[in-house]
């Protein structure tokens, strides 16, 4: 039995054990998880139905039909054209999903599932994403080596553009740049966050005009989609000799990642590791600028569950991957965020990138790591 079929066969078993008839599950991550493949359909249908019992099938538009059984084995593939619709198809792979409870991806458009609930009237709905966050949620070995791979990508574009840093260049000069380093290493996918001086203390800055000046605190947020699989990192510097209140906030965010990597072992819970990073941040003064999450769970998925995070108590177990991102915001002066991803091992945690450096980088000097 091949990868995908033992997890569309872990997916049935679970919807078993939770009541369910069956599954139906978007062209998202989780289909991709379960299948191989999935292609944004704009506002097409495209689904797969898995029954608790039974056979699965993929409904896909007639555009995508060549696509999908060239690249989905093991699961038959219907097709709808546009001058006919899909509801008809759906109800027949849907047939006998008469009384009982589906559950829906998180993620299908809400206009998909009111023709859904109006094809099957005696059926009663809820939430998928719980329960592949049950299934998703350890990696394998290959899925793991796959992020590391993802990773170290990730640290080398960092690893060159920090040398690239020159007074004047624009938040959107360095984040074109590093879009360009990731298609160089043939990453599918890309994105990146460049904060210049007080735009730090932004967590999701949007990269804009403003130009580097000697004396800027800088962060940069990346990652990739490489080879299916997703990095996050980042990285908290200064463009000139930085300040000492700078060089001290640095170091409580730096103790505050170490801890994380101490406690986050398996039987603990999630809510408990994101104590510990606050518990260092809070000590020193800090508490009420530690504004998210400590850690968000990373895969298929740039996020997905479970979370670092006050009030999630899944117990982490080995090959769970996190993010490891703790931060301190001066709302407009500076902040510092130190990012890795990490994967829980049967004795604690191990970092998939590189490390970060333990005090505040400059980067316009020689020695830039």
């Amino acid at each position: 039995m091949g990868e995908h079929a033992r997890r569309i066969e872990a997916l049935q078993q679970a919807l078993t054990a939770n009541g369910c008839i069956g599954a139906v599950v978007a062209a998202t991550d989780q289909m991709r998880y379960l299948v191989g493949w999935a292609e944004p359909p704009g506002e097409r249908m495209l689904a797969l139905a898995v029954p608790a019992i039974g056979s699965p099938s993929l409904l896909v538009p007639a555009l995508y039909e060549d696509d999908a059984r060239a690249r989905v084995h093991g699961v038959p593939v219907a097709s709808w054209h546009d001058s006919v619709g899909w509801t008809g198809e759906m109800a027949a792979m849907l047939d006998g999903w008469t009384k009982g409870v589906v559950a829906i991806d998180d993620e299908l458009a809400a206009g998909h599932l009111l023709s859904l609930q109006a094809m099957l009237p005696g059926t009663s709905w809820k939430p998928l994403g719980w329960l592949m966050a049950t299934l998703r949620g350890v990696k394998s070995a290959d899925e793991i080596a796959r992020m590391e791979r993802s990773a170290q990508v990730a640290d080398s574009v960092f690893e060159t553009i920090v040398t690239e840093f020159r007074p004047g260049v624009s938040e959107r000069e360095v984040q074109s740049r590093i879009m360009d380093e990731f298609s160089r290493r043939a990453a599918s996918s890309a994105w990146a966050i460049v904060c210049f001086g007080p735009n730090t203390a932004l967590p999701h800055h949007h990269s804009g005009d403003r130009r580097l000046q000697a004396g800027d605190m800088v962060i940069l947020d990346l990652g990739c989609c490489f080879d299916g699989y997703q990095s996050d990192i980042t990285r908290t510097g200064c463009y000139g000799r930085p300040t000492d209140e700078a060089r001290e906030v640095y170091a409580i965010v730096h103790e505050a990642h170490m801890a994380v990597m101490a406690a986050a072992r398996p039987g603990v819970t999630c809510e408990s590791v994101d104590a510990a990073a606050r518990e260092v941040i809070r000590r020193h003064g800090y508490g009420d600028r530690f504004i998210h999450r400590t850690g968000h769970g990373i895969g298929l998925s740039t996020h997905e569950p479970p979370n670092l995070v006050e009030g999630d108590m899944t117990e982490i177990r080995p090959g769970m991957c996190f993010s490891n991102e703790p931060g301190i915001y001066l709302t407009g002066r500076f902040g510092v965020r130190i990012e890795n991803i990490i994967t829980v091992v049967p004795d604690g945690a191990r970092s998939l990138n590189a490390p970060a450096p333990s005090m505040l980088p400059d980067w316009s000097g020689d020695d830039l790591l």
